[in-house]
């Protein structure tokens, strides 16, 4: 499945076309480099030097969704979406790992497109809820998710390399949870 938006955004200097799209194992290395630029811009320092290898990683897992927004056929964001063990009272959990827009292309919609496409592909897979952690304080990310309906899971947790502590979020896929959201 791929997703178009053949013409920029009208009154957005800058905006541009983009192709939203299943990422490729040859697009990883970029995806990587995409989110250490935006950890850089949003901490305003360069991130540890294992972080790269961190991320890799996070692709070794079992894939629900690897999407891919490209402008000009370069990658200008995307979005990784894994599988969560069952827990009780669960069924099935898709969990947002990484969603990263490149700092120079931020409010052109990609972050929004790249979510939708996240939901969207694990209701489809038949997945219960899709959950995440975002960073405490990461105003913009934490507005992004609410505008979706997702709800704090419980308290933050300390972020397992240090910095500020991460806030579980979580949102129902259900179709009737879908309905509600709708209204």
């Amino acid at each position: 499945m791929s997703i178009r938006r053949d013409q920029p955004t009208p009154g957005i200097p800058g905006a541009a076309a983009f192709v939203l799209r299943r990422g490729t194992s040859a697009q990883v290395p970029a995806c990587v480099q995409l989110w250490l630029d935006a950890l850089t811009h949003r901490d305003g320092h360069a991130p540890s030097l294992g972080m790269a290898a961190r991320i890799a990683g996070k692709f070794e897992r079992p894939i629900v969704r690897f999407a891919v927004a490209t402008i000009a056929e370069q990658p200008a964001g995307f979005c990784l979406t894994t599988v969560l063990p069952p827990q009780p009272g669960t069924t099935r959990i898709a969990y947002l790992e990484l969603l990263a827009v490149d700092p120079r292309r931020s409010s052109l919609g990609l972050g929004r497109a790249l979510l939708d496409d996240a939901v969207a592909t694990s209701r489809t897979h038949g997945y219960t809820h899709l959950e995440l952690d975002v960073r405490e304080g990461n105003e913009r990310a934490l507005r992004l998710y609410d505008s979706i309906g997702m709800t704090v899971k419980g308290p933050s947790e300390p972020h397992p390399l240090g910095g500020l502590p991460m806030v579980p979020l979580v949102l129902s896929l259900r179709p009737d949870a879908a309905h509600r959201a709708q209204l």
